[in-house]
């Protein structure tokens, strides 16, 4: 890894960190509420991460598979062995068993690296799991453990993942020979993820996508709170070809507000720069989410007949009156943008 973090990025990330904990914990009850800044950054450490590394995006349900000691010990009541995996997230997609091992450090040292021993501390747990047994495991990591066994069971090629992760400056040398061991007996891939490459997560961001579109009048309606508000609020009825053409990465067609062909579109792919600051991404859990999801699994034919809103965001809309003012024309820099909303 060629770059090189500094003592101003370990306190970005402290930051950052903290702002996630603080999101998380509007909605979250724990039993004792942690004390001190450096107890915050070190569980927002956590929501961080793997909001970062997994395929999701609820607080929540991150929060779900963080089995931690001293996590759940704050949130839940619970004090199990965590048997030196902080976190598990089994991805259903890419057929990968994630394990996670966390070290949050108090202090910034330039030059300190991380410990090739916390890979071998986390070994139980990989056994157990390959052993198929949870036997002796409690709470939230027995749950997941027994999980990961049943998708190892099935006849799908599953692969196991150790993510080395810490707030250190310097990783871990894969190339050790202990390391190369530990990924050939147990046929798992170790990852190690510190401040430098961190930094870099923490500084990359999609350019703004910009579309046009042009809306009848009596399609539009708008909303501020005030006279002298900037912020205004509109509720647009749109088709679907235009949802696709706004959305899509062909910068012309997104730009093309007189393209109505559906064979043209059906080609297209979104672009998940859209996607970046997703209004909804950090929704906690609540009977809507779980009626969104219900509909997807038990009713899928219905889905747009209950959940058929999108919130798209924008920092700057400009709108002329075309087609003798019979029409608006929308011109929109997204920097984020649309998740189904429950009517």
């Amino acid at each position: 890894m060629s770059s090189v973090a500094s003592l101003n990025d370990f306190k970005l990330l402290n930051i950052k960190c903290k702002k996630y904990f603080n999101l998380y914990a509007r909605g979250a009850s724990f039993t004792k509420f942690p004390e001190g800044d450096k107890l915050k950054e070190r569980f927002g450490f956590y929501l961080f991460m793997l909001e970062s590394l997994c395929d999701e995006k609820d607080l929540d349900r991150i929060s779900d598979i963080i089995t931690d000691t001293e996590y759940n010990s704050h949130l839940i009541g619970e004090r199990y062995n965590d048997q030196g995996i902080d976190a598990v997230y089994i991805n259903d997609d890419s057929k990968e068993i994630m394990l996670f091992n966390f070290k949050f450090r108090d202090k910034f040292k330039p030059g300190q690296m991380q410990s090739s021993n916390d890979a071998f501390v986390s070994t139980k747990l990989v056994n157990c799991i390959l052993n198929g047994t949870s036997d002796g495991l409690e709470g939230k990591l027995k749950h997941l453990v027994d999980e990961a066994i049943e998708k190892l069971s099935t006849n799908d090629v599953w692969k196991m993942s150790l993510y080395m992760m810490s707030n250190e400056p310097v990783p871990i040398n894969l190339d050790d020979t202990s390391i190369q061991q530990l990924k050939d007996f147990y046929d798992m891939e170790v990852i190690s993820v510190c401040l430098p490459q961190i930094k870099t997560m923490m500084s990359i961001r999609p350019g703004p996508v910009k579309a046009e579109l042009i809306i009848d009048n009596d399609a539009l309606m708008s909303y501020s709170e005030n006279s002298i508000s900037t912020s205004k609020s509109y509720i647009v009825r749109l088709n679907a070809a235009d949802i696709i053409r706004i959305t899509c990465k062909n910068t012309e067609l997104r730009n093309n507000y007189n393209c109505e062909r559906i064979e043209i579109l059906a080609n297209e792919h979104i672009d998940y720069g859209v996607l970046f600051d997703n209004v909804r991404g950090f929704v906690q859990k609540s009977k809507y989410n779980e009626a969104t999801a219900k509909s997807l699994r038990e009713e899928p034919s219905k889905f747009f007949m209950y959940n058929n809103g999108m919130t798209i965001v924008a920092n700057d809309i400009k709108a002329l009156p075309v087609n003798g003012n019979k029409k608006s024309g929308y011109q929109s820099t997204i920097f984020k943008y649309l998740m189904v909303v429950k009517h």
